[in-house]
Order: C-alpha cells, then sequence, then structure tokens
C-alpha cells in the first residue's frame, strides 16, 4: 500500500502493479452478465460523450441478493445473501480486495452501510451521505 497520508497533488515514487485474479468457480454466470452490462453502457454513453474515458471501464461482474424475500424479514440478511459472494474493481478498490466477510471485496455488503447524514440508511447509495 503506499505510504500515509497520500497527496494527490504531489508526485509519488511509489508504483503500485494490481492484479486481478478470475475466481468465479460456481458462478459462471457472472462474466456474462457482467459483459451485458458493459454493452448497455457503452451503448449510453456513445450517445452522450463517445470521447469519455469511462468507455475504457471494464465492469468484472455484477452482484445482487440471492435470497430476496428473506431481506425485509431477516434482520441478520440484510442484503439478501449476494452472489457471487466477493467481487471487486482493481482500479477503484484495490486494496479492500480479498475474501473477508463485511470487510472486503462485496458492492452489497459495503453499500449497505452507506447513510445519510445522519445514522439513517441511505438505501445502497453514498450519495445522500453529504446531502444538505
Amino acid at each position: 500500500m503506499p505510504p500515509r497520508p497520500w497527496d494527490p497533488t504531489k508526485k509519488s515514487a511509489f508504483h503500485t502493479q494490481a492484479v486481478r485474479v478470475d475466481s468465479f468457480v460456481g458462478n459462471e454466470f457472472a462474466p456474462q452478465s457482467a459483459a451485458a452490462r458493459n454493452a448497455d453502457a457503452k451503448t449510453l454513453l456513445a450517445g452522450v460523450n463517445a470521447q469519455s474515458v469511462w468507455t475504457n471501464y471494464q465492469l468484472i461482474s455484477t452482484q445482487w441478493p440471492t435470497a430476496t424475500g428473506q431481506c425485509a424479514i431477516t434482520p441478520g440478511n440484510p442484503v439478501g445473501t449476494p452472489a457471487p459472494n466477493f467481487v471487486a474493481n482493481t482500479t477503484l478498490e484495490t486494496y479492500v480486495q480479498g475474501m473477508t466477510p463485511n470487510v472486503s471485496s462485496s458492492c452489497m455488503m459495503c453499500h449497505n452501510n452507506a447513510t445519510m447524514t445522519t445514522p439513517v440508511p441511505s438505501d445502497f447509495s453514498y450519495v445522500l451521505q453529504r446531502a444538505q
């Protein structure tokens, strides 16, 4: 990991080489789902700004609940057993990859922690965290 505190305005001698390892055994549907979402996004982006840096982004997987009927009625399972269990974006989440429940590599578990400006859940969105 880079030394702390990190100052993005200063050039650093620290360099990182991040590598993603595909571990979709048992979840082979994940890459196909991501490919379809990438195609959808590229089509939408082309209509707005074909030169956007986001045209280079590649979603590697999607994550969704498999026990959807249990989310509201089972406080111990608020995200409904996500599948695949673990997934991380190597560019945006370089240092949180792993297989530790509630700590690393789960879109839904992380976004389940999102709150508004008060400690009230904000329906998986961090956008409301700084709402005024």
